[in-house]
C-alpha cells in the first residue's frame, strides 16, 4: 500500500521534469552540469534520469562523440522538440502509456457534449463507472456543466474557458482534483464541505 503522500511525490516529480524540460528547450545544447546549475535545488536529482530517458527516446543526442566513455563531459543537443509538453517517455525511452483519464480528457474536449456512456463506448478499456466518476469529479471542479435534471443519462458540456492545456486533471485519493497544467488543486472536498 502506498503512503498518503505518494500522489504528491509523483506530482512533484512530474513538475520537476517539466521545469527541466523547459530548461532543455531554452538551452538547446548543454551539459548535465549546466542544467543542474540552472535547476532548482529540489529538481537537481531529476536531471540525469530525465536526460537518460530523453537520450533513449532520441529526443536528445550527444554532440561530442569522444566523450561517450566520460559521462560527465558529454554535451547534449535537443534533436526533437515536442513543444511545451515534455515527451511522455518511460525511463527506458519507450512511449509512456496514455492513462484513461488522459483519453477521457482529450475526448471531452473534442466532443464538447457527452454522457458517461459516450465516453465508455468510444474509449477502449474505460468502464461506465470510471467515465461517470470522472465526469462527476470534473463537474464539481468546474470544468463541465450538466444538463437540467430529468435527462437520463446526464449530458455534460465541456466549458472551453476551462481548457487549461494538454494534460488531464488528476483525481486524487482524497477526492481533490489537481490541474497538471496550472499546477493547482482546483477542487478540494474539505473546502467544499466548509462552504455548506
Amino acid at each position: 500500500m502506498s503512503s498518503p503522500c505518494a500522489g504528491s511525490r509523483r506530482i512533484a516529480a512530474n513538475d520537476a521534469k517539466d521545469r527541466i524540460w523547459t530548461l532543455i528547450r531554452l538551452k538547446k545544447i548543454f551539459t548535465s552540469s549546466e542544467l543542474k546549475q540552472l535547476a532548482r535545488k529540489s529538481d537537481v536529482h531529476m536531471v540525469d534520469p530525465l536526460i537518460d530517458s530523453l537520450l533513449r527516446s532520441k529526443n536528445l543526442s550527444i554532440c561530442n562523440e569522444k566523450a561517450l566513455k566520460q559521462p560527465f563531459k558529454r554535451v547534449f543537443k535537443l534533436t526533437r522538440d515536442t513543444g511545451i509538453n515534455r515527451p511522455a517517455v518511460t525511463s527506458r525511452g519507450n512511449p509512456a502509456r496514455v492513462s484513461k483519464s488522459q483519453k477521457m480528457w482529450m475526448a471531452m474536449k473534442a466532443l464538447k457534449r457527452m454522457t458517461f456512456k459516450d465516453l465508455s463506448l468510444i474509449i477502449s478499456g474505460v468502464s461506465s463507472d470510471t467515465a461517470r466518476g470522472y465526469l462527476k469529479a470534473l463537474r464539481r471542479a468546474g470544468y463541465l456543466t450538466v444538463s437540467p435534471q430529468g435527462t437520463s443519462p446526464a449530458i455534460y458540456t465541456f466549458l472551453p474557458s476551462k481548457d487549461t492545456g494538454f494534460k488531464c486533471p488528476m483525481l486524487r485519493k482524497d477526492g481533490s482534483v489537481y490541474d497538471q497544467n496550472t499546477k493547482t488543486i482546483v477542487f478540494d472536498p474539505r473546502e467544499a464541505k466548509n462552504d455548506l
